[in-house]
């Protein structure tokens, strides 16, 4: 049993009903709840503020619970009244956790850097990194990219010492058989992680888009919680490594090119041009001929006239039209469901993936007369 696990089955955390039963009263806890998952509509939000007024605690432990379809129609909404982006800078962040007092602490912690992590992401988001990577390779550096896969964290909340569980709950559309509900998920994250080693240059790296509307590659300098969990799904080397680079190179030139010609996209795009799993799709794909991932919510048109990864956007799968349970199942940040901690999500998963072993099994049924009206017909043409 994995140390991970051990703390999770530990209940070294608590549920967010848990949490909003006892300082609910806050107003500010229940305003940067709602600032932390950004994407949410006005109907989303006011539905947030009607469970913690009405008390209806948990409820919250499965918010908002809601189909990527529905999503994307909150994500256009809350793109309707946001403010005008203006000339000004953007205020600086400030690093670590802050009080919101009752317990309560909001925010990334921050990791101790590697030396090169900082300087050497900005030489990674200009043209062609994989000639830096390369050139590295060359010089002796080790480098590996992992197409790694977690629970996305739209909360970063503690309560007295103990992380909050605050997914983003996905109505997948999958049947729970019986049960008249569907199978709902933790929104999966995903990022392709590039780790460099050797005698000149030492850096933990990612790549992912983000809500902030940016497709770029980023220091590793946040701690995520324990209950994201983590899962690499393939991991590159060598040559392979220096191709993943290339394609991620590929896609952050081609989301610079869509967001020069849309500027009007709130969020700078995030959503229509896909979430943190598009551009690793992309990735994916052209690595390994297909994509696990889950949710994909890209706008094809916006993605014409950009070469490769236009022709591969055009055969990516999007969850608006139609979900996979496969890829449902490939974007959990686990490599077995025996280690998912969350055990009545484990039994739904478990329950709605027996639909797919046996829920078709009577079509079987109908190829046995047709078998059999074969074999008559092929030991009438022998005789």
């Amino acid at each position: 049993m994995t140390p991970l696990l051990l703390i999770l089955l530990a209940q070294d955390y608590v549920l967010l009903s848990d949490v909003a039963r006892e300082v609910s009263a806050q107003p500010e806890f229940i305003n940067k709840l709602v600032e932390g998952i950004g994407i949410l509509g006005p109907d989303e939000v006011t539905r947030l503020r009607g469970y913690i007024k009405d008390k209806q605690w948990k409820a919250l432990d499965s918010f908002p619970g809601i189909t990527v379809k529905t999503l994307g129609r909150s994500v256009r909404m809350a793109g309707r009244v946001l403010p005008k982006p203006g000339n000004e800078p953007a205020p600086p962040s400030v690093p670590g956790p802050k009080s919101l007092g009752l317990g309560l602490m909001f925010g990334d912690e921050m990791l101790t850097l590697k030396d090169d992590s900082v300087s050497f992401a900005a030489r990674l988001n200009e043209p062609n990194p994989e000639k830096l990577l390369s050139q590295l390779a060359a010089d002796g550096h080790t480098i590996e990219v992992r197409d790694s896969r977690y629970f996305a964290n739209f909360g970063d909340l503690k309560y007295k010492g103990k992380e909050v569980l605050t997914p983003f709950w996905l109505d997948t559309g999958i049947p729970i058989p019986g049960q008249d509900r569907n199978l709902l998920v933790p929104a999966p994250h995903s990022q392709h992680e590039i780790f460099i080693t050797g005698p000149k240059v030492n850096a933990s790296l990612c790549f992912f888009f983000g809500i902030d509307g940016k497709a770029l590659i980023r220091p590793i300098d946040t701690k995520d919680q324990a209950w994201v969990l983590g899962n690499t799904a393939h991991t590159y080397k060598g040559d392979q490594a220096i191709e993943a680079m290339r394609v991620i190179g590929e896609v952050m030139r081609v989301y610079t090119a869509i967001q020069k010609a849309h500027p009007e996209l709130p969020f700078g795009g995030y959503y229509r041009m896909g979430v943190c799993n598009d551009p690793n799709a992309i990735i994916e794909s052209k690595l390994n001929g297909k994509t696990t991932l889950y949710p994909l919510t890209h706008d094809k048109s916006l993605f014409t006239g950009y070469g490769e990864i236009s022709d591969i956007v055009a055969k990516l799968p999007q969850d608006e039209e139609s979900t996979s349970k496969d890829r449902v199942m490939g974007s959990l940040p686990v490599s077995g469901l025996d280690k998912l901690p969350m055990a009545n999500l484990r039994s739904d998963i478990l329950a709605a993936s027996a639909v797919s072993a046996s829920g078709y099994s009577w079509l079987w049924l109908l190829l046995i007369p047709v078998a059999y009206f074969a074999w008559r017909s092929f030991s009438a043409a022998s005789r």
